[in-house]
């Protein structure tokens, strides 16, 4: 039987996000290259207020692809659901 999970992207995009601002370990190959931390720069978290009450959600950046910050997200979920330490 297959499980599955559900992923809350957002939730996870904002622990990354506070992982990487705060200087929180996130460990990146030496070969990475410039494209790939642009691509995790590729959207930005927006507070925006409905009827009183602050909404957030991550923006795309114009102009830049996210493929990294997506593929990073869901490997970090994933590494979540494995429980590894």
């Amino acid at each position: 039987a297959t499980r599955l999970a559900l992923v809350g992207v957002d939730g996870v995009k904002l622990a990354l996000h506070q992982r990487l601002a705060h200087g929180a370990t996130v460990q990146f190959s030496g070969s990475l290259g410039g494209d790939y931390f642009d691509q995790l720069r590729a959207e930005r978290l927006v507070t925006r207020y409905s009827r009183g009450q602050p909404t957030r959600r991550w923006e795309a950046v114009s102009g830049r692809r996210n493929e990294a910050l997506d593929c990073l997200a869901y490997a970090y979920a994933a590494r979540g659901l494995v429980g590894l330490d």
